[in-house]
């Protein structure tokens, strides 16, 4: 994330994974990266779904792992629960006022900061059946710069493409093998009569 007066163009890689009880479970899930452009003091809303409507005691936690504490934002059903919260977060994140109805348990984070580039988990847990914590459902976040080395590669790439594309158009002029008429001197040694 940078300043306004700079372009940087962020990746924004997400990754879904499933959990119940002690096995792993995933289905259906892909992974994927876009391009999102990103500046300080934006917001930018991390999503996250799942099925809730089974779950009755729910306690959802989006959090980092790099922080102490590590909650970003926590929720249950009775509303937000905001204690653990990590201070610099503090009064720049929300959820939909039904998320937990709707199962729509998607981040809103505002006021963008350098610091908020990181990876952030959205996990729901069942408090009737849990000793501790257990994952139902992970949504990783990260952003990361644009590296200026790629930038260069492709640079370099269109350059390669470019010059081949000319080099094949031309082929045949450069290798065609037909050469420029010449011009025939007269003999040296001819009489011009007078």
């Amino acid at each position: 994330i940078k300043g306004k007066k700079n372009t940087n163009i962020y990746l924004v890689y997400l990754y879904l994974e499933v959990t119940h009880g002690a096995s792993v479970c995933v289905s259906s899930v892909s992974q994927h990266a876009s391009a999102v452009e990103l500046y300080e003091g934006d917001s930018f809303i991390l999503p996250c779904q799942y099925n809730t409507f089974a779950l009755t005691d729910l306690s959802v936690v989006w959090s980092r792992s790099d922080l102490s504490p590590p909650t970003v934002h926590q929720r249950q059903r009775q509303g937000d629960e905001l204690k653990d919260q990590n201070q610099r977060y503090s009064g720049r994140t929300s959820m939909k006022t039904d998320a937990v109805e709707t199962g729509d348990l998607s981040l809103n984070l505002t006021n963008l900061q350098l610091s908020d580039s990181a990876t952030y988990t959205c996990s729901v847990t069942d408090l009737r059946y849990v000793r501790g914590q257990r994952s139902c459902c992970s949504l990783c976040f990260s952003t990361e710069r644009f590296p200026s080395w790629v930038k260069a590669l492709l640079v370099l790439l269109v350059l390669l493409v470019v010059s081949g594309g000319l080099l094949f158009h031309f082929r045949y002029y450069f290798m065609s093998g037909e050469s420029l008429p010449e011009v025939r001197k007269p003999p040296s040694d001819s009489v011009i009569d007078q």
